[in-house]
């Protein structure tokens, strides 16, 4: 194993106790909150052009996830794992996030921006569950956890075999199959 693979080893260990601690302190991400925060903020504004405003308070949440989970299949299709694996771990760190922002529905005490409305008061309300939210929010943030757990585990494993790919080396007398021979030269993201 080369020492790139074992840097890259080392981290995904701390993305597994960075995500760990991070997810019991919902405001120590820092700069990765003012991320997820912008992408948030622009799913209000690009949901809410579709004239509800279930759909538009529902958008913040959903523009969260639709870039990390977007990256995330990128480098899925790419066979990018390691890479994949990060962006898997980033969608876990904001469903932690987005469940303790559900968990707060009742309480309100999380700082909110904008004009003071809690998107998930507001959507628990008119769904008739908002006396669940702790239920509710407990259920995303564990999921956020598992995920980045399982992210930062793959990660780990997948720096492990070069860091982008699970396809097995060739025998020493072994001829590559027709089918991927020059893949490089036809497919530049292979």
């Amino acid at each position: 194993m080369k020492s790139s693979d074992r840097f890259k080893q080392l981290g995904f260990l701390g993305l597994l106790f960075y995500g760990l601690w991070g997810a019991g302190h919902p405001d120590f991400f820092g700069l990765l909150n003012g991320a997820n925060l912008l992408f948030h903020e622009a799913g209000h504004l690009i949901f809410g052009l579709f004239g509800s405003r279930t759909l538009g308070i529902l958008g913040g949440t959903v523009g969260q996830l639709v870039f990390p989970v977007g990256l995330t299949s990128a480098f899925w299709r790419r066979v990018k794992l390691a890479s994949a694996s990060v962006m898997a771990w980033w969608v876990g760190q904001n469903l932690a996030n987005i469940g303790a922002y559900i968990a707060d529905a009742r309480d309100q005490v999380l700082p909110l921006v904008g004009d003071g409305t809690h998107d998930w008061h507001y959507l628990l309300a008119y769904f008739q569950v908002l006396p669940y939210d702790h239920s509710i929010g407990g259920c995303v943030w564990f999921a956020g956890i598992l995920i980045m757990l399982g992210a930062s585990i793959c990660g780990f494993i997948f720096s492990d075999t070069g860091g982008e790919s699970l396809r097995r080396p060739l025998r020493k007398n072994q001829k590559v199959p027709k089918p991927y021979k020059n893949r490089d030269k036809r497919d530049p993201y292979l």
